[in-house]
């Protein structure tokens, strides 16, 4: 959401609430009475405020910080992206370099989605696979058919392509889809430099990890749900209507305060 449709929302939530306003200012023309209805008509509206102008704000609120923090922070980020088979990791990883603000990039481990297999197919795999690449350094299997394998170094798809024939050689067992884990270290106030490279390859960002994104789970921790800040926009428009019902009230306590401090 950009800073006009913020802005937007916001000035349709006090339009509301002059409305509510409004309606308490009527009060000495349909009667004292009535102040339960100002109550419940400030509450309403409110709610109705809260809930298709202030949530969707609300929402927005770990975004709007997380960019204040990359904007000013240059602490190190780690970035995680899930590459498929048909990506030229050797190509990806030579431009990802050259991207502005990246500091270093590594396979983290591939992974296989395979048809299911044996407890005892599963040790097999879980041993021969370090043996037939030696670019493999460890494997974990799982029979309900996933594979995981870090590597040190080689080409990441030639390993899986190895990794696949092997086990339909092997156990007739057949890899359904494959998917590279790489990690990408640049400095926060860098970072969205990658996003516009990855952005442009139609690649995702799986997770960042660093203090700017500690920062951001430790404030969505510290946010109270959704349903207390509409509820809180209820009590808003409560006290809004109260304020126009007893707005000469106020105004001479106001100007009472402001004799006595002249004084």
């Amino acid at each position: 959401m950009d800073l006009l449709v913020t802005l937007m929302m916001l000035i349709l939530f006090i339009i509301l609430l002059v409305f509510v306003f409004s309606v308490g200012l009527m009060t000495p023309v349909v009667g004292k009475r009535n102040i339960l209805f100002v109550i419940f008509i400030g509450f309403m509206v409110g709610v109705i405020g809260g809930t298709f102008f202030i949530s969707p704000i609300y929402d927005d609120i770990p975004e709007i910080v997380r960019g204040f923090y990359e904007a000013t922070s240059n602490a190190p980020e780690t970035v995680y992206v899930d590459l498929s088979h048909d990506v030229d990791i050797k190509e990806f990883i030579d431009d990802v370099r050259g991207v502005e603000g990246v500091k270093d990039i590594k396979i983290e481990y591939i992974f296989l989605k395979t048809d299911n297999f044996t407890s005892e197919r599963g040790e097999l795999i879980k041993n021969g696979i370090p043996v037939i690449d030696s670019n493999v350094t460890y494997c974990k299997v799982d029979p309900r058919g996933t594979i995981l394998c870090g590597i040190k170094g080689g080409d990441p798809q030639a390993t899986i392509d190895r990794i696949s024939d092997w086990l339909i050689l092997t156990g007739g067992i057949y890899t359904k889809y494959s998917v590279v884990r790489v990690s990408i270290d640049t400095n926060a106030n860098k970072i969205n430099n990658l996003r516009e490279y990855l952005s442009s390859k139609g690649i995702a960002i799986s997770s960042i990890k660093g203090p700017v994104e500690e920062k951001i789970e430790n404030l969505k921790a510290s946010m109270p749900p959704k349903s207390a800040v509409v509820v809180s926009c209820g009590l808003i428009g409560i006290l809004t209507g109260l304020a126009g019902i007893f707005i000469d009230s106020i105004m001479a306590f106001l100007a009472a305060i402001r004799r006595k401090l002249g004084r």
